[in-house]
């Protein structure tokens, strides 16, 4: 969402050699990316950055810098783009953020905890451990929420070395699994992972190729179009 990406990008300048810039930078985002519609003015979201900015310098982001060493913001080690890269002793802390419109009281620590568990965090702790050569690791989902109540949150779980490496053999596992699924000469049958047949947001989009047309193509193109 184009808000999360102007904010992200104030957040980045948060640490950067001239914080005092970090609005600035998050509305020229906002406003290079932003579309006329019919639900959100560009004020509105300038106001709305704007603030979402200065509550974090002067919240999390103040707590942030008052305790650790900044490695880096959009650290870049392959796999993804690591929002906030610091350091506390020898802990290194991984930090994702996320920014939602709304969100309600009861909600927040189960998006939070969700972290303990993301897949892209564990990937990134996985290639911080081999790029630093380090075992102290921790994950940190940072969450913004504008409405009801504008405010930021922190959450921090340290991981297990051998936990990240257990992570690190099912994934390999994964990705062994796509790459079979491009070679056309391939004769692997994907696996079926039934937790993710239902989601957060739904039924997933294949769900009838597997649990009713047996992942047979022929059979598929009664419902989904060949490409």
């Amino acid at each position: 969402m184009l808000l999360g990406k102007a904010i992200g990008k104030g957040l980045e300048h948060l640490v950067g050699p001239q914080p005092e810039s970090a609005v600035n930078q998050a509305l020229d985002a906002l406003r290079a990316g932003f579309e006329e519609n019919d639900i959100w003015t560009l004020e509105a979201l300038e106001s709305i950055t704007t603030q979402m900015i200065k509550l974090a310098a002067k919240t999390t982001y103040a707590e942030i810098l008052q305790n650790e060493v900044v490695v880096g913001a959009e650290v870049d080690l392959g796999g993804g783009i690591i929002d906030l890269l610091t350091k506390q002793g020898d802990l290194w802390i991984i930090t994702d953020h996320k920014t939602k419109l709304q969100l309600k009281a009861d909600w927040v620590q189960r998006e939070l905890i969700d972290a303990e568990t993301d897949w892209q965090l564990f990937d990134y702790a996985w290639r911080v451990m081999n790029h630093y050569q380090t075992e102290n690791i921790a994950i940190r989902r940072h969450m913004g929420v504008v409405s009801p109540k504008m405010k930021w949150w922190l959450h921090q779980k340290r991981l297990n070395a051998d936990t990240i490496k257990r992570w690190a053999d099912g994934a390999n596992l994964v990705w062994d699994s796509m790459a079979a699924l491009k070679d056309p000469n391939s004769l692997f049958t994907p696996t079926m992972r039934l937790v993710e047949c239902m989601g957060r947001f739904g039924k997933c989009p294949m769900y009838e190729a597997c649990h009713t047309y047996n992942q047979d193509p022929k059979m598929m193109e009664a419902l989904y179009e060949p490409k």
